[in-house]
């Protein structure tokens, strides 16, 4: 079928693992345990620590008879996989006591990546991570935090042939025969792709977030080799906005505010020197990821020359 999305998609993913069975087989083969009844299971579980921070969209949420488990499908390898981590948990943990609560009170957390790459590079087909103690490691802090990394490319050294047809399964779509789990997965996934109209729109929004990423790039061509993702590193700092209009960064020379489209203050005494901090010479677009859209949110990527995040067009 033409355009079929794989499990490996993380808005496929998200979908097929909102099916309680397929979300209950799959969280217990990963992680090893019983985890019970499934009390609450949403996809695209929205965390927003404070109205100023970044904010955490979860692939899979779910609470469990075990504690709390995020699923997250991972299509590309991402700097700091730790401090990505430690954000999540730290996002997840905020909502999971009332006010006055006793800390052992504190659920049970699992966060699992799911990667069609080896993140740590280490050849191991699944990382797990806890607080131990360095000086003696058989000493463990006991948070009830876990976080497991799937690597699929290293589906052959699998402990266990379960878990060898899932990430055989991630990786290359292979079912294995007789692996109840797999298959049941592979059905939701082709269920999904019958759903012609919804494939049509999560195509849709990446091949919008592509053209404007690319259209992007050769925005400013004057500045692009200095400054664009494609050719360089991006300058330091971050940018609440990048033209006077949206409220952008002052100069420090000067104090005024730069032009539309001018990644340099043209203020009358100021000689326009050196660029802002954290000022991007590609300055009407606001670029987002295709791994952070819905098809819901069609409309507003459709729209998509808004001014700066906070944290700058690329920051994701």
């Amino acid at each position: 079928m033409a355009g079929r999305l794989p499990i490996s998609d993380n808005f496929m993913f998200g979908r097929v693992l909102c099916n309680e069975e397929v979300c209950r087989g799959f969280l217990e083969r990963v992680l090893g345990i019983e985890v019970g009844d499934i009390a609450y299971l949403n996809r695209e579980q929205v965390l927003q620590p404070a109205v100023d921070a970044r904010g955490v969209r979860l692939d899979v949420y779910a609470e469990t008879d075990a504690g709390v488990v995020d699923v997250e499908m991972q299509a590309n390898p991402h700097t700091a996989p730790g401090r990505r981590l430690r954000y999540y948990q730290a996002g997840i943990d905020s909502g999971l006591m009332e006010h006055g609560a006793a800390w052992r009170d504190l659920r049970d957390s699992y966060i699992i990546f799911a990667c069609d790459f080896d993140w740590f590079g280490a050849g191991l087909p699944v990382y797990t991570f806890e607080s131990l103690c360095r000086e003696d490691p058989s000493l463990s802090a006991s948070t009830g935090a876990v976080w497991k990394i799937l690597n699929a490319r290293a589906a052959g050294c699998a402990p266990t042939e379960g878990m060898r047809n899932l990430l055989e399964y991630i990786r290359k779509g292979a079912v294995a025969p007789g692996d109840r789990l797999v298959t049941a997965m592979d059905a939701e996934v082709s269920t999904a792709n019958e759903d012609r109209e919804w494939v049509g729109s999560v195509m849709t929004v990446r091949d919008l977030v592509e053209e404007v990423r690319l259209d992007a790039q050769e925005y400013s061509p004057r500045h692009g080799p200095r400054y664009g993702s494609r050719y360089g590193p991006r300058p330091r700092g971050r940018s609440r906005g990048a033209c006077c209009t949206y409220g952008g960064p002052r100069c420090p020379t000067c104090g005024g505010r730069p032009c539309r489209g001018r990644p340099r203050c043209h203020g009358r005494s100021c000689s326009g020197g050196e660029p802002l901090p954290g000022l991007w010479p590609i300055t009407r677009f606001c670029l987002i990821s295709a791994d952070e859209v819905q098809p819901s949110q069609l409309p507003f990527v459709a729209n998509v020359r808004v001014p700066f995040t906070r944290t700058g067009p690329f920051a994701l």
